[in-house]
């Protein structure tokens, strides 16, 4: 009974749980402005109305879970994406590094062989006369000499290339 100006009104009510996974998360009520006995029909509508409310605030919970997942994926989609699209500098940046380095050995091999192989043709001219004259030997050994010394500052020149890209990587420098 509920006092209205100065007069007494009589009203009904009757609640029903919202509950997801066991947990109640609200209340659903019915009232009537006068007074009345809720029948079995009516305490079902409302168990049904109770349950229907369960689904629809459990529904939009998994809704906006799924909307923030779904969000959260096209940040991480553009981040790799993007870490790809690095990767993929990357990779064709190492792979020209690659190619330099090889051209750069062939070179190397074909300067250190040409010396050697000099050497080698001037020795065996020498060795196949017996009979050679003196300033041919002379000769022959000064142009050896001088392809040794070529042999020496190829190699001390690889040397400091060497040392040079030791210092660059323990300088650890950024672009």
């Amino acid at each position: 009974t509920v006092r209205k100006k100065d007069r007494l009104q009589d009203w009904a009510q009757i609640s029903g749980p919202i509950e997801i996974n066991n947990k109640v998360v609200g209340v659903l009520s019915l009232h009537y402005r006068s007074a009345h006995h809720f029948d079995y029909d009516e305490q079902k509508m409302l168990e049904i109305l109770c349950r229907q409310a369960a689904v629809s605030i459990h529904t939009l919970k998994l809704y906006k879970k799924l909307s923030y997942a779904y969000q959260n994926s096209k940040f991480v989609n553009e981040e790799l994406r993007l870490t790809k699209s690095r990767l993929e500098e990357s990779n064709k940046n190492l792979l020209e590094l690659d190619r330099l380095k090889s051209m750069f050995i062939a070179n190397i091999s074909h300067e250190l062989k040409t010396p050697i192989t000099s050497i080698k043709v001037l020795a065996d001219s020498l060795l196949a006369q017996e009979d050679a004259p003196v300033e041919l030997y002379r000769e022959f050994l000064v142009d050896i000499t001088d392809e040794i010394e070529r042999e020496n500052k190829i190699i001390n020149d690889l040397l400091s290339l060497v040392k040079l890209d030791k210092t660059a990587g323990d300088m650890n420098i950024s672009q």
